[in-house]
């Protein structure tokens, strides 16, 4: 070491060296290999899954809390009245 406390600069440069190295040996290896169609495939049916989810659940149960609250909001609204 050159002072207490301080590495040279070449011992931070090693480092990161093999810090990449590694996190691209790991990469590499758990990087998928099926075909470019099969990937995209599988996104667009994500995707499609997630809008039909979201047309035949959330949006019926969204339409039903506004109803809700709009029923509400009228009958508080006929009481003070």
């Amino acid at each position: 070491m050159s002072t207490a406390g301080h590495r040279p600069w070449w011992v931070y440069l090693s480092a990161t060296a093999v810090l990449v190295a590694l996190l691209w040996i790991g990469w590499s290896d758990f990087m998928p290999r099926v075909p470019r169609e099969v990937v995209q495939d599988t996104i667009r049916g994500t995707i499609r899954q997630t809008i039909q989810i979201a047309v035949q659940f959330v949006g019926p149960a969204l339409l039903i809390g506004f109803l809700a609250a709009e029923v509400l909001a009228f009958s508080k609204s006929r009481r003070k009245a």
